[in-house]
């Protein structure tokens, strides 16, 4: 008979383990010079009050949305799903120019709250679909200039995004070799 301790023991062994997710200097970012641009313009299919931006899903079955919100010139860059190497479902960062900022982070969100555009002054909110998320293609980048900068360029398993605006530099990295954030 085995003891239910030893039972526990190989239970919880055999669950899926994960480290906590690294935070990086911003020069080990991969470098995307060799990845083909987009136009931004085919992406850009996000708007709510005031805010304006570009999403797409990724080929490692995520979602991304790079936005700029004209009333605060705030950015804002996002990913969610089921992100590699982490037990958080997002990773993101808010950028105000001229605040401080702790870069990005990770955490869990609702997704439904993600896949919806909120209702405001002179805008339906409605939810989003897959339809309005276009595939980003393996080595390609997505720039989008409306705000600071936001740099995003993904393969087959990784994704990797930035903003910068002047000397500040932020984002993170998506990938099954490891999850990170600057």
């Amino acid at each position: 008979m085995r003891s239910p301790l030893l039972v526990g023991l190989l239970v919880a062994a055999a669950l899926p383990t994960f480290a906590a997710p690294a935070t990086a200097d911003p020069d080990q970012f991969p470098s995307l010079s060799f990845y083909s641009a987009v136009d931004a313009a085919d992406y850009r299919n996000y708007q709510a009050y005031m805010t304006s931006g570009v999403q797409f899903a990724t080929p490692a079955g995520y979602r991304c949305r790079m936005a700029f919100v004209h009333k605060q010139n705030g950015a804002y860059l996002d990913c969610w799903g089921a992100l590699p190497g982490t037990e958080y479902n997002h990773v993101g960062l808010s950028y105000l120019p001229g605040v401080s900022t702790d870069g990005a982070s990770f955490t869990n969100v609702n997704p439904s709250a993600m896949d919806a555009i909120p209702a405001g002054p002179g805008v339906t909110g409605r939810p989003l679909s897959a339809q309005d998320y276009k595939l980003l293609p393996p080595h390609s980048k997505l720039i989008y200039t409306d705000g600071p900068v936001q740099t995003c360029g993904v393969d087959a398993t990784m994704t990797a995004c930035e903003l910068v605006d002047g000397d500040q530099r932020h984002g993170f990295v998506i990938s099954s070799q490891g999850s990170w954030v600057f």
